[in-house]
C-alpha cells in the first residue's frame, strides 16, 4: 500500500491563548530557546510550534508530550530519538513556519519535507539576487519570464518547492540548491514539475503545492507514490 503523509496547517492566532500551557510541556532547553527571541510574538510562535509537534508525535508514539525527545541529524533535520520510537512505529516528521502559519507533516512511510513562506511583495533583498545564487538556470528563466506583479509569487513558489525537496532528502537549505529544477520555462508557459530527480542522493521526489493560508505558499516533498492528506488543526 502507498504511504500516507499527513500535512497539518496551524494558524498561530488560533493558539496564542494556550501559549503558557504549551510552554509547561517543553523541556528547559526549549524554553530557553524561546526566551532568546526578542519579540514576544516570535517567542510564542516557537512555543506553539514545538508544543504542537510534540503533541502529534506523542499521539503516534504512544507517549505523553513532555516525554518526547528530539534529536537532529548532522544537517540539522529533527527526528524522534530512537528510544522514543514506541510501538514499532517509525515516525518521520518535518515542520516549517512563516508569518502566521505553521505546517507540520508526518508519516510512517519514509522521509518528508515541507516548507511554507509568507509572500512579501516588496522584499528588502531582490528576489533576482537570491535566484542567481540559489536557482537553476531553468528556474531563473522561469522567474525572468513573468511580469513584475507575478515575480514575488513565482519566486516563493520555486523557493518552497526547492526547500521541501532538500528537507525531505535530509540536507536542508545548505544543500545543492542549483543542482535540480522544480520548474522549467516552455514557450507555452511555466511547467511546474510534479517529480524531481535529486542527483546528490539518486532519489526522486514528488512535490505537492499547498496554499495553507492567504498570502502564504507552501510545498511538501514525499517519496514517489505517497498520498498526501491535508488537514487543519484547531484548538479543542
Amino acid at each position: 500500500m502507498p504511504s500516507v503523509v499527513k500535512v497539518c496547517t496551524v494558524l498561530f492566532k488560533h493558539w496564542r491563548w494556550r501559549v503558557n500551557e504549551f510552554a509547561s510541556i517543553l523541556p528547559a532547553d526549549e524554553r530557553e530557546c524561546a526566551r532568546r527571541y526578542h519579540r514576544r510574538e516570535d517567542q510564542e510562535r516557537f512555543v506553539i510550534t514545538r508544543a504542537l509537534t510534540r503533541h502529534i508525535c506523542a499521539a503516534y508514539a504512544g507517549l505523553e508530550p513532555h516525554a518526547v525527545m528530539f534529536r537532529r541529524t548532522s544537517f540539522g533535520k529533527p527526528y524522534l530519538a530512537t528510544e522514543e520510537r514506541a510501538c514499532h512505529r517509525r515516525i518521520e516528521f518535518n515542520v516549517s513556519h512563516s508569518g502566521d502559519c505553521v505546517l507540520i507533516a508526518w508519516t510512517e512511510g519514509g522521509p518528508v519535507g515541507v516548507d511554507v513562506e509568507a509572500v512579501e511583495p516588496y522584499r528588502r533583498v531582490s528576489s533576482t539576487e537570491i535566484a542567481s545564487s540559489a536557482f537553476s538556470a531553468d528556474e531563473c528563466a522561469v522567474l525572468s519570464s513573468v511580469t513584475a506583479e507575478e515575480t514575488a509569487a513565482t519566486f516563493y513558489r520555486i523557493w518552497v518547492r526547492k526547500e521541501a525537496v532538500l528537507k525531505a532528502d535530509g540536507c536542508g537549505v545548505g544543500g545543492p540548491l542549483k543542482s535540480f529544477s522544480v520548474a522549467v520555462w516552455t514557450p507555452v508557459g511555466t511547467r511546474w514539475l510534479d517529480e524531481v530527480s535529486f542527483t546528490s542522493s539518486d532519489r526522486v521526489w514528488s512535490i505537492v503545492d499547498l496554499t495553507p493560508a492567504p498570502a502564504h505558499v507552501a510545498a511538501v516533498a514525499v517519496p514517489l507514490g505517497a498520498i498526501v492528506e491535508k488537514c487543519n488543526l484547531f484548538p479543542e
